[in-house]
């Protein structure tokens, strides 16, 4: 399958039309990407379980291949910053074409008439993350029930609808707003506050480490995030419309394919030595926002 799906993205990329464009992503996905594709150009990646893989790189791949796929090559120059919600304002806005990572539903929803939302990369029910804490914090990694998890303080970013959303229904013993994902990290680690989401990664144990933080998943158990994640094409691009179209046709090809699930699974995303841990929110009583795949 991985030899197939690359004599395609090599016949279609060579008939395709080229379009140049400019696209923001966020410094840590643009950083881990650099590294992943290590020179490769993303259209020929077919394996996604080699180091720097994650949930983010895997969108940022799948995207453009899906675009080549339906007829359009990106010539891409990247510009990382700190854009993690900048970017949909400015895709909203016609000043982006595309986004290079999935937003969630519920994010997509009072924009559509400025936005062309993609099918799901990621259905509604398949985002599972863990519970993630400091090595030392033994607190946080007896959690079993969620009335234990209720008893624990945690980290998210109000511009994470999802996220917010998950643990505003879950009710921890306080809940504290910080937009850095590294920031979040080093809190947790420095056992300020318990516990932070992140989605599982390809090997096991399940830690996140650098030179200024150290994380580890509760294990047994894992939280759902209630809600699904698409691509964002603006509507007032001149390109929009027909990247949007290319984007569609692609993607459905690569579900076809079993190429979008596979992806995720070897970047450990969906992972299956998790498959049977227990998930400790229950789902919630009202639909988040109006999710809808």
């Amino acid at each position: 399958m991985g030899k197939f799906l690359l004599l395609i993205l090599v016949f279609i990329t060579v008939e395709a039309e080229t379009l140049k464009t400019v696209i923001t992503v966020d410094k840590d996905v643009f950083e881990d990407a650099r590294r992943f594709l290590n020179g490769r150009d993303a259209l020929t990646v077919t394996d996604f379980s080699t180091n720097h893989a994650r949930r983010d790189v895997v969108d940022f791949i799948l995207i453009q291949q899906a675009v080549a796929l339906g007829g359009i090559k990106l010539q891409v120059r990247y510009e990382p910053g700190n854009y993690d919600a900048r970017n949909l304002r400015s895709i909203s806005s016609g000043m982006l074409l595309i986004g290079l990572d999935t937003f969630w539903r519920s994010e997509l929803s009072s924009l559509q008439q400025q936005l062309y939302i993609s099918q799901p990369l990621i259905r509604r029910g398949e985002y599972l993350a863990g519970l993630y804490t400091s090595p030392h914090n033994t607190r946080a990694l007896a959690v079993t029930e969620l009335q234990q998890l209720k008893k624990l303080t945690a980290v998210s970013s109000k511009n994470w609808h999802a996220d917010w959303y998950t643990w505003q229904q879950i009710g921890p013993a306080s809940l504290l707003d910080e937009h850095s994902w590294p920031s979040q990290a080093k809190l947790v680690s420095k056992q300020w506050v318990d516990v932070m989401l992140s989605p599982f990664l390809p090997r096991l144990p399940f830690t996140i480490s650098s030179d200024e933080y150290q994380l580890v998943a509760v294990p047994g158990v894992k939280i759902m995030l209630d809600d699904s994640r698409h691509v964002a094409v603006s509507r007032l691009h001149p390109d929009g419309e027909r990247v949007f179209n290319a984007l569609q046709a692609g993607l459905t090809l690569l579900r076809e394919q079993g190429v979008i699930d596979r992806a995720y699974t070897q970047a450990g995303f969906f992972h299956p030595a998790v498959r049977d841990w227990k998930i400790l929110n229950p789902k919630p009583d009202v639909p988040l926002a109006v999710v809808v795949d």
